[in-house]
Order: structure tokens, then sequence, then C-alpha cells
């Protein structure tokens, strides 16, 4: 009996951890706008902001900043950032369909000529994380 309390106590503090997140961001031009920050926990939801995990919005007020999200479970997750200068709340893109607002992904993940995969950007979280994020312009 003592063995049974003490296994469901390990899998029940186990169930309620939570971790948290911080998110350092680099290169931000300007202090227009907000900072638009999407966190994933799917593969098939990625990129869409509509279905994302997490979608929490900050004021800037220098060109680096910290962003603190408390209480994730353990997981495989993914971030995108946007630096969204009209306050819009989408990404604006030119006629060729390339971000004209700020950008980022965890990994540093600097995409090339098709948005990232989730795979490109994942990242597991068993312990409170740090990211850090330099925006594309």
């Amino acid at each position: 009996m003592k063995y049974f309390i003490l296994t469901v106590l390990l899998i029940f503090a186990q169930v309620v951890q939570a971790f948290d997140l911080r998110v350092n961001i680099d290169n931000i031009n300007s202090l227009e706008g907000q900072i638009q920050i999407i966190i994933y926990n799917t593969k098939e939801n990625f990129l869409d902001d509509e279905k994302g995990f997490k979608l929490l919005h900050f004021d800037i007020k220098a060109t680096k900043m910290s962003c603190l999200i408390e209480n994730l479970s353990a997981g495989v997750y993914a971030v995108a950032i946007l630096h969204d200068k009209n306050d819009d709340g989408k990404c604006a893109k030119n006629w060729l369909g390339i971000p004209t607002e700020g950008y980022g992904f965890s990994n540093n993940f600097r995409p090339k000529l098709a948005p990232p995969k989730f795979e490109d950007v994942s990242f597991k979280i068993d312990k409170d994380t740090t990211l850090n994020i330099k925006l594309i312009y």
C-alpha cells in the first residue's frame, strides 16, 4: 500500500508540474506597435495564428526586451514572433508574400524561400527554458 501511494504521488507531481519560458527578443528596430508572440504546441496548427496554443501581446519599450510565459506543461513547442508595427494583428507582406514587418522564430530559424516547418523551430520544454530570438527585417 505504501508503494501505491508513493507511485500515485509521483505521477501527480509530474502531471501538475509547470515550467516558465523566457523569450529574449533582440534587434527590434522601432518602438512602434507591439510584439506579438505565438506559441504552438502541435505540428498541425503551426503558423495558423487562430490555432496557436497561446497568443500574447507586449508593448515595446526598448530595442531589446524579455517576455515571461508562465505555467507551460512539459512538451514540444514552437515560437513565432511578429513586430506588428501597424497594430493590425497580422504580418504585413509585400506582393511577393515576403513579410514587411519584423519576425522571428525559435531556434533563430531564418526562412529562405518558404516558411519554416514545425520541426525547424520546435524545442522541448522539460524545465524552465530561455530562448534568445533575433528579429529579421
